[in-house]
């Protein structure tokens, strides 16, 4: 059990890669047109701000999504052979001919920049890394690594036939490779593979890894996603109801992917598999999607050049109504239920974070000195004294449990001992009803999982309630562990 919480932690507070990687303000949802029919690829900067879209005649364009104006409008050179990237910075193009070094373009004035050394072989896809640093070019037979920086070229070796495209992870460190019969992932750091899935042969446009390669997915007649550990590689699961989905792509949040088909776009679980809200509906043919770094915006491209940009926010939040039911489902006996409700609510923290507090209230620490004059009053020599405190402990609910069974260990008179015992038998007997203890204890475990400010602002909230609480025992409790929870996340990271 202790193993399998360990796990569960490392999967749910595994690290955003949202912080620092936009500024401003995110981008207006609505529609616009490129005025650029024949579209080839597209590509959103690192700022979420400007997008490079080219055609299939090499004409780059540069766009600011904020303001909706096109900056630039650059044609290259368009042989056959040729086939160009856009860089995540939104600054450059990569050139990469048949036999020729590596060049790169300033998608601005279009000017050439720099020429790396070395011979492009025989070219089918062309792919940059998120930081730029590195650019795959993979043909037939071979994949090609270029470090930009270094300015060097290396061959990936057993590449298999006819490499069709090419995706890196967000550290760079993983490249998945999709040829006519297999998935390659490999590990770049090492120069080696590191798994290899076989697929049957059928039309495959988009591939995907997530931010930190942990899962793998494709497209085909169905959505499949698979999940990659150290030692093996898990069994496949398939979207079944997403029949010929045009795009897949991973959120940031490392727990989200999305399914992009002609004209919807569907949100599932990494964890549970199941959808997460209601299916959007874009209103156009997607031919080209992106996210933004933040995962809050959708980027869309149709064939005849109408680009549209949605809002994924209210997709993953859902509705609220839904959360209350998965915080009812704590309490709930059956183990798996209140399992899948922990990562509902953990799948959506913004607004678990909304759900949780109300249902938890602080209790005043007033209630502590109250609580020991009804305890001392059980002793009173006067019966309806005695009667008046009972009501009055029980009436304060299992929350009390702790306190009471903390009293019995002290030395008491024969009364006094008497009523006590009374009193958490009725309570223990209200909990079990209610199944408390457990909704406590898996409610505490899903804020540390958390681990956001907001998580750790209200569990120092709850702690500075009355000690004689439950609540408030259980919430200084998790903040005792929160340090250990922090080290595993940083363990994660080194994974």
């Amino acid at each position: 059990m202790r193993q399998m919480l360990i796990l569960s932690v490392l999967l749910a507070m595994l690290p955003s890669d949202t912080q620092s990687m936009e500024s401003g303000s995110p981008l207006p949802v609505g529609r616009f047109s490129l005025k650029m029919p024949q579209l080839d690829q597209m590509r959103l900067a690192n700022d979420g701000r400007h997008l490079l879209v080219a055609s299939e005649s090499h004409r780059v364009c540069r766009w600011d999504l904020l303001k909706r104006k096109k900056l630039s409008q650059v044609d290259l050179p368009n042989p056959l052979d040729a086939r160009i990237a856009l860089s995540p910075d939104g600054q450059s193009v990569i050139f990469a001919q048949i036999n020729k070094p590596l060049r790169i373009f300033d998608a601005t004035t279009s000017k050439e920049r720099d020429r790396i050394p070395g011979a492009v072989k025989r070219i089918r896809t062309i792919e940059v890394s998120p930081d730029g640093t590195m650019v795959c070019t993979g043909g037939l037979s071979s994949v090609q690594i270029w470090n930009l920086r270094r300015r060097k070229v290396w061959s990936l070796p057993g590449i298999g036939k006819r490499v069709k495209q090419a995706t890196f992870t967000q550290d760079g460190r993983y490249l998945l490779t999709q040829s006519s019969h297999a998935l390659i992932l490999w590990d770049l750091k090492q120069r080696k593979k590191h798994h290899t899935i076989f697929v049957a042969r059928e039309v495959s446009t988009s591939i995907a890894i997530s931010p930190l390669g942990k899962f793998v997915a494709r497209n085909g007649k169905q959505a499949m996603l698979w999940k990659i550990s150290k030692r093996k590689l898990m069994a496949e699961r398939i979207s079944g109801t997403i029949l010929f989905p045009i795009r897949i792509r991973f959120l940031p949040d490392t727990q989200t992917w999305l399914i992009i088909q002609r004209g919807a776009v569907q949100l599932f679980d990494l964890l549970t598999d199941g959808p997460i809200g209601d299916e959007l509906e874009l209103g156009f043919d997607c031919q080209f999607a992106e996210v933004s770094r933040r995962g809050d915006r959708l980027i869309c491209v149709d064939a005849r050049g109408e680009l549209g940009i949605f809002d994924l926010t209210m997709m993953q939040s859902g509705k609220v109504e839904d959360l209350q039911k998965q915080w009812e489902r704590l309490a709930s006996i059956d183990r798996v239920q209140a399992y899948r409700a922990r990562w509902e609510l953990l799948s959506r923290p913004k607004l678990a974070i909304q759900v949780i507090p109300p249902q938890l209230q602080v209790v005043p620490k007033a209630r502590d000195k109250k609580i020991v004059m009804w305890i001392q009053e059980l002793a009173d020599d006067s019966y309806v004294k005695r009667e008046t405190a009972q009501r009055r402990l029980l009436k304060q609910g299992p929350d009390l449990i702790p306190l009471v069974q903390k009293v019995l260990n002290e030395k008491l008179t024969l009364e006094v001992r008497r009523r006590l015992r009374k009193i958490l038998t009725l309570l223990n007997r209200e909990s079990q009803k209610q199944n408390r203890n457990h909704q406590l204890s898996r409610v505490m475990t899903v804020l540390l999982q958390m681990g956001t400010p907001e998580a750790k602002s209200f569990l120092r909230k709850l702690s500075r309630g009355a000690t004689s609480s439950a609540i408030t025992q259980r919430a200084r409790a998790a903040l005792e562990k929160w340090p250990r929870f922090q080290r595993l996340v940083r363990l994660a990271r080194k994974e």
